[in-house]
């Protein structure tokens, strides 16, 4: 069923749409999407950002329906992850674009309800990851209705008086420690290599700079939030305007600060722990990035059914299950690919020194030990069922390939064959007819490779925006890497 542009719920059945373009309720045509211009039209008339983002969602996606099935709950998962998506990336945008707000039309919502903890419960966990440069949630994100704009004006300017003075005086105190810091280190340079040790030398030298660094980038903040505060408090507010905010109570307003660091909305790759694969934090991919590990050729052969008896899942082995009964050798690949998240696995063992090997055909199940009270795994080997071996190393390769995005350490596209693939006999499942050719059954082994650089399980690469006047564009991969690398610390050289 197609889904409205807008707000992002279902459309009536048999609504046409042309592909590629977007299309809408006729209730969001003829009033939500105009009464969510004219919203954001009044706030950005009150508004001291240059950077304001709007996006709608309807609040069945983030209350629970008056009567529920299973079918509504996953079709409620399906869209509240679309909607996800959509509020990552423009956060991300405003987080790498110096600040701004995103209003939030929560279309369907009733006036007299003012619960905002669906939302929170929504949004939240989402919105923290996206903070990694270090600062609390409370630090990087405000959250107000549209309509509680006029109230108590005086004492918000009062509170921005406050926090201008306060920030003017920890500004002053940095500068200070700043100066002292760079004398610190001006004397040292001058007379240390006559009363210490080279190696002494170099140590303070070492942790001396690194104050500074930490110190200038406190400076850096401080000096952005005094501007922002002067900002606000030299706009000249509308009175008339900010009655005009009474009516919009189904808005609400998420101001988002900007970040230190380039945020990534989703990087694309995944990280090997010993348990499972996750997502990086940016920082992590700061440092692998930036350690431009050169990992050597490895050269994997098969395995027997006896070694994998003795195997278990690790950070460069997976397993995975065939409950499939017989099938194509199409649809068997298919299951790897969009089942159990092949290309995922594949940007993730790129990442070990000798790689990781991949297996369809086996599970790890829990059983008792004879006479004890707890359950251990055990590896179950199970048959799939192969026509032609060649064709399904063939689509498995090619799959890969077409898949994935592969980069060295400063962005440029490689071309390397990451996959190895060997077939395992795991013995024939038992009589068929005579006229009907039986499939051989196999475990399926993929070999991932290592590689110096870094595998990117989407071909597009990794996701993130920035606020290019009122629209949101995308970094480049090669923007990206740049971003990633140059925005991770402060320059000596600006310094020193």
């Amino acid at each position: 069923m197609l889904l409205c542009g807008y707000c992002g719920e279902d459309l009536p059945p048999g609504t046409k749409s042309v592909e590629g373009e977007k299309t809408y309720h006729e209730e969001c045509i003829n009033l939500n999407i105009p009464r969510g211009q004219e919203a954001l039209d009044t706030f950005r008339n009150i508004s001291t950002q240059s950077n304001v983002l709007c996006m709608a969602i309807h609040v069945n996606y983030i209350h629970g329906l008056a009567k529920e099935n299973r079918e509504q709950n996953k079709r409620k998962k399906e869209k509240r992850a679309i909607k996800t998506k959509e509020l990552l990336k423009n956060v991300t945008a405003l987080r790498n674009s110096n600040s701004g707000h995103l209003l939030i039309h929560f279309v369907g919502r009733e006036k007299e309800d003012t619960f905002t903890g669906a939302f929170d419960e929504f949004a939240d966990d989402k919105l923290q990851t996206l903070i990694q440069d270090g600062s609390l949630f409370t630090d990087v994100y405000t959250k107000r209705f549209l309509s509680d704009y006029a109230i108590d004006l005086d004492k918000l300017q009062k509170k921005q008086h406050g926090v201008l003075e306060e920030t003017s005086g920890k500004l002053e105190k940095k500068i200070k420690e700043h100066q002292s810091q760079q004398e610190q280190l001006a004397k040292l340079d001058l007379k240390a290599k006559e009363t210490l040790g080279e190696e002494l030398f170099e140590e303070i030298r070492k942790i001396l700079r690194q104050k500074l660094v930490e110190t200038s980038q406190e400076l850096e903040r401080l000096k952005n939030i005094k501007s922002k505060v002067e900002k606000k408090l030299s706009v000249c507010v509308d009175k008339d305007t900010l009655k005009d905010t009474h009516q919009y109570k189904d808005f609400l307003v998420l101001y988002v600060e900007g970040g230190f660091y380039l945020t990534t909305s989703d990087s694309k790759t995944k990280i090997a722990l010993d348990e499972r694969i996750i997502s990086p934090s940016d920082p992590t991919l700061i440092k692998f990035l930036k350690n431009r590990t050169q990992f050597k050729s490895v050269h994997p052969s098969g395995h027997t059914l006896e070694d994998l008896t003795k195997l278990h899942e690790s950070r460069s082995v997976q397993f995975k299950g065939y409950f499939k009964g017989k099938e194509t050798d199409e649809k068997i690949v298919g299951f790897m690919f969009d089942d159990h998240k092949l290309l995922e696995y594949v940007g993730a063992f790129t990442k070990n020194t000798e790689g990781g090997t991949y297996f369809l055909g086996i599970v790890e199940k829990e059983h008792f030990f004879n006479g004890s009270h707890y359950k251990s795994k055990f590896v179950e080997i199970q048959r799939v069922p192969i026509s032609s071996q060649q064709n399904v190393a063939a689509k498995i390769k090619e799959g890969v390939s077409k898949g994935v995005l592969i980069c060295d350490y400063d962005g440029n596209e490689a071309n390397d064959e990451l996959v190895d693939v060997f077939f395992i006999p795991s013995g024939d499942s038992g009589k068929h007819d005579a006229d009907e050719k039986a499939p051989e059954h196999f475990i399926i082994q993929i070999h991932v490779k290592p590689v110096s650089g870094i595998v990117f399980y989407d071909k597009q690469g990794p996701q993130a925006y920035r606020v290019e006047g009122d629209t949101i564009t995308t970094f480049s991969v090669k923007e990206w890497f740049h971003a990633v690398i140059e925005n991770s610390v402060v320059r000596w050289e600006i310094y020193v």
